[in-house]
């Protein structure tokens, strides 16, 4: 019992640190969040000591009297419960918790075990029952606002881990991905047999028309699989992503040429086999690839301005050694640049070197 005690108290000694970590060089909330801003007392150490004492909507901040430094908080989503100790029989209880019975007017505010302030009980005192009365009421119905609105949330996020499951799921990524091929056959397949795909007078064939009623199958799938997307990534992890602001122009626009035109033209064949590219975001082995490809986008550029100073140099000893010699091939730099270019790229050089001692 001993151990179990002293580790109870280390855990707790840990999280009082963290916390003070966590807290170090944080101020109070600006004046324009600020509901209450009063200066009452706290019990610390059995005995009452001023502070300043900051509610907003969703917190209670408390610090040092005329300072602005945060020393600690209480999220209004974690109190359990607030107790008034308003009679004299209360206060003399609660003055056995002190080193004195000054206490008038009090509350006792109990905060959640497995919250921010690990289930600390917290005493608040003023001597004026009005500016108590007027806070403790405040309080009450901001911790219960807050609770709500934390209850409400969490079931809107369950519902979202839920649908996150499921949309990330291998038969859910293996069903769009081959949806997605589906839809890239039948767009070869659509300009494959373009003059098929309608009559003579304009209106399409039946080829024509089942691959339009597949395309707009494939439209209404791949939008409602985005609105998956966005719900169950909404809103900052949906944003980052740029393979879903991809998703949302190709959808958008496939949408858009469905109620444009139903005939298909160059542009709705063009933006239909853009559709391809989202199999790069669904297959994770494909998306690596392109990932580590537009990373080394940048190294590879500067390999490419090394070679080209590189071969800026031997141009310009080239048009100082050959330019008389082959005014055709090396006269100015510029010349001088496209034929060691040709040369690297294994263009015709072996017909065109020889050139160079033609006349000796």
């Amino acid at each position: 019992a001993r151990v179990l005690q002293s580790l109870h108290e280390r855990g707790r000694a840990s999280i009082q640190i963290d916390s003070q970590t966590e807290l170090e060089n944080k101020l109070v909330p600006s004046e324009k969040d600020t509901i209450l801003n009063v200066d009452f007392e706290l019990l610390l150490n059995r005995s009452w000591q001023p502070r300043r004492l900051v509610l907003t909507e969703n917190m209670l901040s408390i610090a040092f009297s005329g300072q602005d430094e945060e020393i600690d908080r209480i999220p209004l989503d974690e109190i359990d419960d607030i107790v008034d100790y308003g009679g004299n029989e209360s206060i003399d209880q609660l003055a056995v918790k002190t080193q004195d019975a000054t206490a008038v007017h009090a509350i006792q505010v109990f905060t959640d075990q497995k919250g921010y302030n690990s289930g600390r009980t917290y005493y608040i005192n003023c001597k004026t029952k009005e500016d108590l009365d007027k806070f403790a009421k405040k309080l009450r119905q901001l911790a219960k606002a807050a609770r709500r609105r934390k209850e409400a949330s969490t079931t809107f996020q369950k519902m979202q881990l839920r649908v996150r499951r499921v949309y990330l799921s291998t038969p859910f990524s293996a069903a769009i991905a081959f949806l997605i091929g589906a839809n890239f056959v039948c767009t070869v397949v659509e300009c494959q047999f373009i003059d098929s795909m309608q009559n003579d007078d304009g209106s399409s064939t039946a080829t024509g028309s089942t691959l339009e009623q597949l395309n707009t199958m494939f439209t209404l799938v791949f939008t409602a699989e985005l609105a998956i997307n966005m719900f169950c990534h909404w809103w900052r992890p949906f944003i980052v992503d740029p393979w879903n602001w991809l998703d949302v122009f190709i959808v958008t626009m496939s949408i858009l040429s469905l109620i444009v035109t139903n005939q298909p033209t160059g542009i709705v064949r063009i933006l239909r086999a853009l559709r391809v590219i989202r199999l790069f975001g669904r297959v994770k082995s494909l998306k690596k690839i392109i990932q580590a490809l537009s990373s080394s986008i940048v190294p590879v550029l500067n390999v490419f301005l090394i070679l080209f100073l590189l071969m800026s140099i031997a141009a310009v000893m080239a048009s100082s050694f050959f330019g008389s010699d082959a005014p055709h091939l090396f006269e100015t730099f510029d010349k001088s640049l496209i034929t060691l270019f040709a040369i690297a790229a294994g263009d015709s050089w072996p017909t065109d070197v020889p050139k160079i001692r033609d006349d000796g």
